[in-house]
């Protein structure tokens, strides 16, 4: 257990280190670059589905209906990213836009 003592002595520091309005390390991996593990993780991801002899693995057990989804969705995903999502409506905007405000009051 940390004494009265160390943890005034500890908060005197870190008020005093850090600015008002900055936390953290300002030199820091910027926002929107990926770690190293994910970074990683792509690589080895990129060299399995790029692989033509996994390609033919998939392709076989696909025509046999026992393919992995869930492996190859992951696989997929880190390789290429997440595909959008569109969602399409049926162009009556003012009815949905009469539900979203009954909704939201």
């Amino acid at each position: 257990m940390v004494g009265k003592r160390a943890a005034s002595v500890f908060n005197r520091i870190v008020t005093v280190h850090f600015s008002k309005g900055q936390s953290g390390n300002p030199n820091d991996r910027p926002k929107g670059r990926k770690n190293k593990r994910t970074l990683e993780v792509e690589a080895v991801a990129a060299k399995i589905v790029d692989d033509p002899v996994v390609q033919a693995l998939w392709l076989k057990q696909a025509q046999a209906g026992e393919l992995p989804v869930p492996i190859l969705q992951t696989l997929v995903y880190y390789r290429w990213g997440r595909p959008v999502e569109r969602i399409e409506h049926s162009g009556e905007i003012e009815h949905a836009m009469q539900i979203v405000e009954v909704t939201l009051g």
